[in-house]
Parts: structure tokens; sequence; C-alpha cells
């Protein structure tokens, strides 16, 4: 899996990845979508975290795995179809208690529907970060 996410994370244009992070001005934040403990636990990473480092490292950006809680078990959102998956993702976050960045690069894998992403920085948003950028590698 790390040496197929070096590839993949190498395959994407530097360029594309500053410009990117250029809309954050001073607060420079990844914040990969975290996994609920017990599938971290089953598949022994996350694989958002760990393409989320890749990305950070390439173009000098901090991570904060720390923010953001997944409080909930879901199912895996492959395993549902469009209402479902925003439903399954409902409630299955939570902001750690600490000051907040004003601007976060929000990072997951795979985009679907978009469920995921959209339920993550709404809990963000509402703990008070002000701009919530999202980013998937694949759609």
């Amino acid at each position: 899996m790390f040496d197929c996410a070096k590839e993949l994370v190498n395959l994407i244009p530097e360029e594309l990845l500053k410009n990117t992070i250029k809309q954050f001005s001073m607060e420079k934040v990844i914040v990969p979508v975290p996994l609920y403990w017990l599938r971290r636990l089953w598949r022994g990473f996350n694989q958002a975290e760990v393409l989320g480092r890749l990305m950070a490292k390439k173009i000098g950006v901090n991570v904060r795995t720390d923010l953001v809680r997944r409080v909930k078990k879901t199912r895996p959102q492959a395993e549902l179809k469009g209402k479902n998956r925003k439903e399954n993702v409902a409630g299955a976050f939570r902001i750690n208690p600490e000051p907040v960045p004003s601007r976060v690069l929000l990072f997951d894998d795979v985009w679907t529907t978009g469920a995921t992403l959209r339920t993550c920085g709404v809990t963000l948003k509402r703990a008070g970060v002000k701009f919530v950028w999202g980013l998937t590698l694949a759609r």
C-alpha cells in the first residue's frame, strides 16, 4: 500500500498542489478524514492519512490528525448508495476541544457522492473553521 501511495502522490503535479495550498494564506493544514478506531485497527492504517502525509511532505505543509475524530462506527460507504451514504456518516465526526485553525484542506482518498467530505466539513465549520476546502485523489 505505501509504495502504491507514493506512486499515486508522485503522479500529482507539484504545481497543482502548491497552487491549491496558496489558497490557505498563513495557515497551511491538511486534515485527512479519519477512520473509526476499530476499522483503523483492523486495517492497520488510514489510507487518507497515508496519502495526506505524503502530499503534505511533497509541498511542505502541516498535517493535523488530531483535529477531527470519527466517533461513530459506520458501514463502508462503498457498500451504500446515494441517500444512504449521507445517513451513514451523519453524526460520525467530532472536533477535539482545542483551538481550530481558520483554514483547512480536508483530504479523503475517494469522492463518490461527497457525503463523507460534506459531513466532516460541516463539523469543522460548526467548530469555528472559517474556510474548508475538500480534496480527493480520485473520483
